[in-house]
């Protein structure tokens, strides 16, 4: 049999022409991303048509491990992209965390841990988050009191202590709690560490120093126990922060005055203000004679303390008033 040409009214033999190589790569190119993001969006598709309230708009696209979030009847999971779901869909809260295979719950007001594939690790008995990350131990809640447990919820410290006090430094080797009244500390061996002699032990810093409270006065500890700086002082920190800053001056009050000391306990600026805040970045606002400026980290004036009120501040501006004008003033 011969080739079959068409041909039109004037007899004229008709060749049609074949499609260019590059348009047939270019509708498969088409055709393949096409098919690409109807995979994407089929467990959007799905989850709007089975779960009714469908995807969160402030979750969209909240992917992980191929697993979108959705959420039915005001509880949350997760579904894959076939549409079936991979963490239940009962939580009314659920978070996770990328590279650590733990996921934060909340059922009925209770907290608990799941992995990525819906496997309870930390049961969803507490009255707070828990999480480890890279901690091996983590300060769990139930029932109103604080204890520790560990990455498979054995537990280290019992669950009778203050939620305030009760503290996990995993990586100074220590932990602070209260006991019959008093505060201090001990390893994870249950050796004390730090005496329960004090009424209060704020938090430790990177380097384990905190300032603690023993019979009314301010002082300073490290994570062996040792008093760093002697409690002689009336207050310390700022708006009672209590927290040694790793490269800061700490404020502190004998009697009515206010100065700084560095975290050995040495007097950088002696005692002589009516108020304080702490630096910021290389200034500080202290208050003389009813009048606002700032110092340096030496104590040296570098803003004049002539304004009447201070309303905030920052590493390099702060505002200040003045007869009762608002003013805008830059670190020197």
């Amino acid at each position: 049999m011969g080739q079959e040409f068409k041909i039109n009214d004037c007899g004229e033999i008709i060749r049609e022409k074949l499609p260019k190589k590059r348009n047939v790569i270019f509708r498969v190119i088409i055709g393949i991303f096409g098919l690409v993001c109807i995979i994407i969006a089929f467990p959007f598709i799905v989850g709007m048509i089975r779960y009714g309230e469908g995807i969160p708009g402030d979750n969209l696209g909240d992917y992980f491990n191929n697993r979108i979030l959705v959420w039915h009847n005001g509880k949350r999971g997760y579904i894959d992209r076939l549409g079936r779901e991979v963490i239940p869909i009962k939580y009314d809260d659920i978070y996770y965390f990328s590279g650590y295979n733990q996921m934060i719950v909340c059922e009925n007001d209770k907290w608990g841990l799941l992995d990525y594939e819906g496997n309870v690790i930390i049961p969803i008995v507490y009255d707070k988050t828990v999480l480890f990350l890279q901690q091996n131990y983590c300060v769990a809640i139930k029932d109103g009191k604080a204890g520790v447990i560990d990455k498979h919820n054995n537990e280290i410290v019992s669950f009778a202590h203050d939620p305030e006090t009760l503290c996990c430094y995993e990586e100074l080797g220590i932990i602070v709690c209260d006991r019959q009244g008093r505060v201090g500390a001990f390893n994870f061996n249950k050796k004390i560490i730090i005496p329960f002699v004090y009424s209060r032990i704020c938090s430790f810093n990177n380097i384990g120093k905190a300032i603690a409270i023993k019979n009314s006065k301010y002082g300073i500890i490290d994570n062996k126990g040792n008093v760093v700086v002697d409690f002689i002082y009336d207050e310390m920190g700022d708006y009672g922060e209590c927290y040694i800053g790793d490269d800061r001056l700490i404020s502190m009050r004998k009697k009515n005055r206010w100065g700084f000391i560095d975290d050995n306990g040495n007097e950088i600026i002696l005692p002589q203000y009516e108020e304080v805040r702490d630096f910021f970045g290389e200034w500080a606002p202290v208050k003389k004679n009813g009048k606002w400026g700032f110092i340096d980290e030496q104590g040296n004036v570098i803003v004049d303390l002539i304004y009447d009120d201070l309303y905030g501040y920052g590493e390099h501006s702060a505002t200040v008033s003045k007869a009762g004008k608002e003013i805008e003033i830059n670190r020197p």
